[in-house]
């Protein structure tokens, strides 16, 4: 899964004020009436005050048009006050230029709208199943449009899908697209953090991966792989794996120059290198280490919970085993777990 694939802009509204700046692309967004800066969900985030008007906004570009093609936003919104119709994005100026817009409605409810280009509306649908919000809660919001099963969506903190088939062609405008506002007008009094847009729709597990149980994602964690199930089978070189394996194996017959972060856990399966593994530097909860290659560094196994380490290989560091590990082939002695592993020792290989 690559979640960066088809991404045209992420504000992660880490600015104090002023300017907001697009860290995928070149959407900046400009600051009207000095939005400023609050505790977000990851990080910092932009806090809109309705009272003074408070919106960012680009002029209408290919990026940020659409037309009949597959389009999602997400965001994380909270709520300081809840008055009303609360955009979130739109890109709609209510008259003859009218693209999409997604928003609080005036029964507190998350909606997605998308229309023709001009003053028709052809799809919406609201989070009903989610059910209304309240103030000073974060909520993961995700809506979409897809253009292939002509339908528009929406799901609230990763959770059920509401959807809708759509009537007509979704179409472009010559709208600016704004944050916290419609048309300058009906503003959020809230706060919104990590907004990102891509032309197509996201995956379960894409929105899974960027929801991550509710603590959300920064857009420096996009640039990472994930591997949701499965595992990993590298026959040529892998350069890099640097996000989670939740279930699986590794097996390593060609050349995996840095597992450098494997960040959270493979909770099933084993490590099989039987080619050149230089760096593994996370836990692994069950399964077995099987290395027959060349692993220059096991830098910071962080736990092994079960299974086994086996290497009859070439393992060249284990220099900081954070936790525990059950077996080492035959014995393990008081004074190896004080010192980095090293390869050449017959003593630290476990052998006697």
């Amino acid at each position: 899964m690559t979640v960066k694939t088809s991404l045209i802009a992420y504000w992660s509204l880490e600015e104090s004020s002023g300017t907001r700046v697009d860290a995928e692309g070149s959407n900046d967004l400009a600051d009207n009436n000095t939005v400023l800066q609050g505790t977000g969900k990851v990080g910092s985030c932009a806090d809109f005050e309705d009272a003074t008007s408070e919106s960012l906004s680009i002029t209408d570009n290919t990026d940020m048009s659409t037309g009949d093609v597959d389009y999602s936003f997400i965001c994380w919104v909270k709520f300081e006050s809840l008055s009303g119709n609360d955009f979130l994005l739109a890109k709609d100026d209510v008259s003859l230029q009218r693209e999409y817009g997604l928003y609080k409605n005036a029964s507190d409810i998350f909606t997605v709208e998308v229309f023709n280009g001009a003053d028709g509306l052809v799809g919406t649908d609201t989070a009903s199943t989610f059910g209304a919000v309240i103030v000073d809660t974060w909520y993961f919001v995700y809506a979409f449009h897809n253009s292939v099963a002509n339908t528009v969506g929406i799901s609230v903190n990763d959770g059920t899908v509401d959807s809708s088939a759509t009537s007509g062609a979704t179409g472009d405008s010559t709208s600016q697209f704004e944050l916290g506002a419609r048309n300058v007008a009906l503003f959020l009094d809230g706060l919104l953090d990590e907004v990102g847009f891509w032309k197509k729709v996201l995956t379960s597990s894409e929105v899974t991966w960027l929801y991550n149980g509710g603590s959300g994602r920064a857009y420096s964690d996009l640039n990472m792989t994930q591997i949701v199930a499965g595992s990993i089978a590298d026959t040529g070189s892998l350069v890099k794996d640097t996000r989670k394996v939740v279930a699986g194996s590794i097996t390593n017959t060609g050349n995996a120059a840095k597992l450098m972060t494997l960040a959270r856990t493979i909770f099933g399966g084993s490590i099989a290198n039987t080619g050149s593994l230089i760096r593994q530097t996370n836990k692994i909860v069950a399964g077995a280490i099987t290395n027959t290659g060349a692993l220059t560094k096991f830098i910071n196994l962080a736990r092994q919970f079960s299974g086994s380490i086996t290497p009859t290989g070439a393992l060249t560091t284990m220099k900081a085993v954070l936790q525990k590990f059950y077996t080492w082939t035959a014995s393990f002695r008081a004074s190896d777990r004080e010192d980095p592993y090293h390869a050449g020792s017959d003593e630290k290989r476990g052998r006697a």
